[in-house]
């Protein structure tokens, strides 16, 4: 057996360990993280129950799913998997309860970021990491979205430093995923708080959130590189196109 299938199927194993855990962890986690949500940063919602009722309805599928939202605070996927379910559904769904892909340097400077991380359904990536590095990443994503279990990528990479869709800066990663993976469907979901101005680390007490949903199915005629590049686009301008929906319905916001 070669290096790589050898490595590959270590990490696979400490996977099942890891999946273990989260089972666990989902409703002693999960319901402290929605008390500190709901009752201390006093975060809400709108339309929460709709929403919950249309991401049951888009996940009730057997193939594969990626969630692709926009990206202005370092936990836009934690106020997600706490607004499209409750914990208790998450527990008897536990795949849909969505993995993320965090940067390891967003959070290994504590014990307490690391181990939230770690029973939150969590496969860190190095952006500095070498290419068999971000390789690994991407075939446990594969592995895993192809056995039923839901992914978070943001498609912009990182925090958007305009506090607007940026299409002059797409990358391509999600484009690769959703390439080397037949018949994913990909929520698009735009996300933003009215007194989000701009990037920050956390919302501001008492945000309220508005947030949409919309399901597409990537498709594209080119191979390589060209194809990354293409449905990356497509979710790009999807969330572009929720973005401009978004300001014409609330002009004065941002």
């Amino acid at each position: 057996m070669s290096t790589v299938k050898q490595n590959f199927k270590i990490e696979i194993y400490r996977l099942f360990i890891q999946i273990f855990w989260d089972r666990l962890a989902v409703l002693p986690l999960g319901y402290t993280i929605s008390f500190i949500f709901k009752y201390i940063l006093k975060y809400k919602i709108k339309n929460l129950e709709e929403i919950r009722a249309e991401y049951k309805k888009l996940s009730n599928t057997a193939d594969p799913i990626l969630i692709c939202p926009n990206h202005l605070t370092m936990i836009d996927s934690n106020i997600i998997i706490w607004a499209l379910a409750p914990m208790l559904w998450y527990q008897f769904n536990f795949k849909k309860l969505s993995w993320n892909v965090p940067a390891v340097e967003n959070f290994k400077n504590t014990l307490t970021r690391r181990f939230v991380t770690y029973l939150g359904k969590c496969i860190p990536v190095d952006r500095n990491g070498s290419k068999e590095h971000h390789d690994m990443v991407l075939q446990k994503t594969i592995y895993l979205m192809n056995k039923g279990e839901v992914f978070t990528y943001f498609p912009e990479g990182g925090r958007s430093r305009t506090a607007r869709i940026d299409m002059e800066n797409i990358r391509y990663g999600v484009g690769k995923l959703v390439a080397e993976i037949p018949k994913t469907r990909v929520i698009c979901i735009y996300m933003r708080g009215e007194g989000q101005k701009t990037y920050t680390e956390i919302p501001q007490k008492g945000e309220k959130f508005t947030i949409k949903l919309k399901m597409i199915y990537p498709k594209t005629e080119y191979t390589g590189l060209r194809a990354h590049r293409d449905i990356s686009t497509q979710i790009i301008q999807t969330l572009k196109n929720m973005e401009d929906d978004y300001f014409k319905e609330f002009p004065d916001v941002g």
